[in-house]
């Protein structure tokens, strides 16, 4: 197995950071089809250009979260302050005491019959996270009227456009997930009822 920081040094000197950033109605955020990935465009890969710490990002709709994993985040904290501000991105200050292995390493990631340590685990998805991070920046393109979207692939096998469906394609295969599929129906005046379901492979 490959040798983790968490394998022979303690995670204790390096400090998880997480920021909840909320989306203003103003450019380059105003279009939900395009708010996600300018937002990784012009603040993500700005900020973590030619540094080497582990982190990840994730979409809600009104807002995004940025978490990272650094020693040294009093030389990230302006430029992040900086990008925050100029794209008028808001934050509330949520999850500043998040921990890593509080977020990644739970029961959520990891069974309560593993062999594997929550350091362990949580260094592990951090790094998944972060490659998939680094996948979704190597990606983008702007467009001609100043957002950003991802590549469009013509290959045969990403009928949607989107080079991510191959590679979750590969990841199902690799674990073989599985997830369901409900169909029901909902009114205004029923709560949602399932009429069926399917258990789907990729």
């Amino acid at each position: 197995m490959p040798r983790l920081v968490s394998d022979h040094e303690p995670q204790a000197h390096m400090t998880y950071y997480s920021h909840v950033l909320y989306f203003p109605d103003s450019r380059p955020f105003d279009r939900p089809d395009s708010r996600w990935t300018s937002f990784v465009g012009e603040f993500v890969a700005p900020l973590m250009r030619n540094r080497p710490e582990l982190y990840w990002c994730s979409y809600y709709g009104d807002h995004a979260r940025f978490r990272v994993l650094t020693d040294d985040y009093s030389s990230l904290q302006p430029t992040l302050e900086s990008l925050r501000d100029v794209l008028g991105l808001i934050d509330k200050g949520e999850e500043k005491d998040l921990s890593l292995v509080g977020d990644l390493g739970h029961e959520r990631f990891r069974a309560h019959s593993s062999t594997s340590t929550p350091e362990r685990r949580a260094e592990l998805v951090l790094r998944y996270l972060n490659s998939a991070s680094l996948l979704l920046v190597d990606n983008l393109q702007r467009t001609e009227d100043g957002y950003w979207r991802l590549e469009q692939s013509a290959h045969r096998e990403n009928p949607l456009g989107n080079n991510f469906e191959t590679i979750a394609h590969l990841l199902a295969n690799m674990t073989q997930f599985q997830f369901d599929v409900h169909f029901g129906h909902l009114t205004a005046w029923m709560p949602p009822s399932v009429l069926m379901s399917f258990r789907c492979n990729l």
